[in-house]
């Protein structure tokens, strides 16, 4: 998936850590991919000039395909990177 690999990349160029968390959940209507780190966040203290273009390019994804893309940051906490995908559903 190119969010994990975007995510995981933002992780190690920004967060100062050398681990993360993936976790992966299905169900019947929706994939949902989240990756965190306990690093030093800051994600959404950015500068809209300096806005990651991966960032960027990882929700314009997601809604290309009718997903959504959601960022939480906190220098205590770290950042999570949540991407939401809606399954296609087989009609009777």
């Amino acid at each position: 998936m190119a969010y994990r690999q975007e995510a995981l990349n933002n992780i190690r160029k920004h967060a100062g850590v050398t681990s993360a968390c993936i976790l992966f959940e299905l169900n019947e209507t929706e994939a949902k991919l989240t990756v965190s780190d306990r690093g030093k966040g800051g994600a959404k203290r950015r500068k809209p000039s300096s806005q990651s273009l991966g960032l960027s390019i990882m929700r314009e994804r997601a809604q290309s395909i009718g997903g959504k893309l959601e960022l939480w940051s906190s220098s205590q906490r770290g950042t999570t990177v949540t991407a939401v995908i809606p399954l296609p559903f087989e009609r009777e």
